[in-house]
């Protein structure tokens, strides 16, 4: 009986195995975009906060406090993430006008940290997680075709527990009794636990509330035994005072 050989070294057959090798090289840059993706993603880094980094926020020849600003959050990343920041002290409050990249920023922090090999790491944008939260009402949990749908319990738990959080926009909306609760079970259990925080806000945690003279605008939004939290565990307040990125405009908050 004649035995084929496996290789016989002709022109064709080198051909045939230099295009598997490519696709196999295709293949494996395919699934690691992906995956990347779907890290991001399941971060909150969707859409241009996926692409973001301390290395794409531009000085700004209108607004010097830029770099500072930049330098300020990108020291806050690295001593979080090479350990030497005090876990009673490791939280990062960024405050000011709108659009001066302050979710930028916090978003960089988060990239730098899932490529650090960090864990449950999550980019929240307050007013949506709200939104999530009602959607989850009287959902009981089931499990169809490896689909698992969340309860209001697990939506809290993930900022609960995530390794590095970002909650940003605190400041959005009114407040109600409700959305203060909530917060509290994420923040108190945050600060029990000395897990990282980054917060954003419009206001300054200093402001005083125009209609009350002994009490601070961000009391209205998040509490005073929730603030008294944050102001404790903060690590740098970073002030946030240029014009807008996106209309070049300086959209003063009161």
């Amino acid at each position: 009986m004649f035995i084929w050989p496996d290789a016989h070294g002709c022109p064709e057959e080198l051909q045939g195995l230099k295009s598997q090798a490519i696709g196999a090289v295709v293949s494996q840059v395919e699934a690691t975009a992906a995956a990347q993706a779907h890290l991001l993603n399941r971060a909150g880094l969707v859409g241009w906060l996926g692409a973001v980094g301390f290395e794409n926020f531009a000085a700004r020849e209108d607004w010097a406090g830029a770099v500072e600003c930049r330098a300020r959050s990108q020291e806050y990343c690295e001593m979080l993430l090479s350990g030497h920041i005090l876990p009673s002290q490791n939280w990062l409050i960024l405050h000011g006008d709108y659009g001066t990249g302050k979710s930028r920023l916090a978003a960089s922090i988060i990239r730098a940290a899932l490529e650090s090999d960090w864990k449950k790491c999550y980019f929240r944008v307050w007013p949506q997680y709200l939104e999530r939260l009602k959607a989850s009402w009287h959902r009981e949990k089931w499990e169809n075709g490896g689909e698992t749908q969340e309860t209001e319990a697990d939506i809290i738990r993930e900022l609960q527990e995530g390794n590095l959080v970002v909650i940003d926009d605190l400041d959005k909306k009114p407040a109600t009794d409700w959305t203060k609760s909530s917060l509290y079970t994420v923040l108190n259990h945050r600060y029990n636990a000395e897990l990282p925080t980054i917060l954003t806000f419009n206001h300054s945690p200093a402001t005083t509330d125009p209609k009350a003279k002994d009490r601070l605008v961000l009391e209205e939004y998040i509490g005073r035994a929730v603030l008294d939290r944050v102001i404790g565990a903060t690590y740098d307040i970073i002030k946030f005072d240029g014009p807008s990125y996106r209309s070049g405009v300086t959209l003063a908050t009161k």
